[in-house]
């Protein structure tokens, strides 16, 4: 594994595997927010946890091709919502 951290407009952690690809990343945005994505033998993101400027959370998981199949994210006072993608990308099903 091999360890980076770039300082530009944005601070990022970065974690390789041994072939160089990028497989983690914690990253501090410029305009505020947080994430983490996690990332296949690949180098495709699968998963990223984030915290935007105003303090929501979220979680979008992906497939192989790098298109978000599931989100999970708080709004404005708190309401929560799931969305569901299908494969092209459109809304398959949501709530609230």
């Amino acid at each position: 594994m091999d360890l980076r951290v770039a300082l530009n407009d944005s601070t990022h952690l970065v974690l390789m595997d041994r072939e160089g690809l990028v497989r983690l990343s914690l990253n501090v945005l410029s305009q505020g927010g947080t994430d983490v994505v996690l990332r296949d033998q690949q180098g495709q993101p699968r998963a990223a946890l984030s915290v935007v400027p105003d303090g929501r959370p979220g979680l979008s998981l992906y497939d192989t091709a790098g298109t978000t199949r599931a989100s999970l994210g708080v709004f404005p006072e708190d309401k929560a919502i799931v969305v569901l993608y299908a494969p092209r990308g459109q809304v398959h099903w949501f709530t609230p």
